[in-house]
């Protein structure tokens, strides 16, 4: 079984994570996402020195003198950020439509997005594959980026790299629960929660 619109009589309800009933969790999320960005932002940097060792130097670099250079900052940052939400909801979206056939849901609450499949329950390795689809994939092709480039776009494709990995949080922390459960397991994803059952035995 990869998915499945109707859950087997013989699967109960085993647990759950939910981001509006628990208050804390956003919280907990936003501090562990903001420390991958800026281990992840260190690693990018590192692998750039590596791909990149002439322009490493000094294509990170840059200046701003007056209002309007730190208004070119705040505005390339927000459409920067924005532009990574996109992309990495339709990763998870194009991977839930893969083992669905079926239009992923999207929905963006207070500090987070999300792709969903509400009908559908998804065994354990498909769910996976969904869940860490948009770190492995767009940082794939991110690499490919730093490595064939232009040195003007440097910054922004290692900011893109570290803000899609910070962003992952969520779904490294689902994907290490899911690792935890029995592998006949399956998952149902509705965007901003995401509920496992398991087989009575």
């Amino acid at each position: 079984m990869v998915a499945t619109r109707e859950l087997p009589r013989d699967y109960l309800e085993a647990g759950s994570v939910d981001l509006k009933r628990d208050s804390r969790l956003p919280i907990l999320l936003s501090v562990a996402g903001l420390v991958l960005f800026l281990g992840f932002g260190w690693l990018f940097v590192v692998v750039l020195g590596r791909l990149r060792p002439e322009v490493a130097d000094t294509g990170l670099s840059f200046r701003f003198g007056d209002l309007y250079g730190l208004l070119a900052l705040v505005l390339g940052a927000t459409v920067l950020m924005a532009t990574v939400v996109v992309a990495h909801e339709a990763v998870h979206g194009l991977f839930i439509w893969l083992f669905t056939r079926s239009k992923p849901m999207f929905d963006v609450g207070l500090g987070y997005a999300s792709a969903g499949a509400p009908g559908w329950y998804l065994s354990r390795l498909p769910y996976l594959i969904v869940a860490l689809a948009p770190l492995l994939v767009l940082t794939l092709l991110g690499l490919v980026a730093l490595a064939l480039a232009p040195s003007a776009l440097l910054l922004p494709t290692v900011a893109f790299l570290a803000l899609n990995a910070g962003g992952a949080v969520g779904d490294l922390a689902v994907a290490v629960w899911v690792l935890l459960q029995p592998a006949d397991c399956l998952m149902n994803d509705s965007g901003d929660r995401v509920t496992l059952y398991r087989r009575l035995r």
